[in-house]
C-alpha cells in the first residue's frame, strides 16, 4: 500500500470535510475500517474511503424519471 494512499485522521477529515470526532465515531461503530501500522497511530485507506463516499447515491430527478420510464415499458 502507497503511502499516499494511507490518511491520518486529521488528512481524512480535511479530505472529507468531516470533523475528527465524527470519524473516530464511525470508525468505532464499524462503519469506516482503519489501519494501525505497529499498534499505535489509526490510518485510513484513501480508496477504501473513497468507495465509501460513492457509495449511496441520490439519483436526480431526471436519473428517477428515466428509470421509472424504463420499469413501465418492461411491464
Amino acid at each position: 500500500m502507497d503511502k499516499e494512499r494511507l490518511l491520518s485522521i486529521k488528512d481524512l477529515a480535511e479530505y472529507t470535510g468531516l470533523k475528527v470526532s465524527y470519524l473516530y465515531k464511525l470508525h468505532h461503530q464499524g462503519k469506516i475500517s482503519g489501519y494501525r501500522p505497529f499498534g499505535k497511530v489509526l490510518r485510513f485507506c484513501k480508496d477504501e474511503i473513497d468507495t465509501i463516499l460513492m457509495s449511496n447515491k441520490t439519483f436526480s430527478i431526471h436519473e428517477t424519471e428515466l428509470k421509472a420510464n424504463t420499469y413501465s415499458i418492461q411491464k
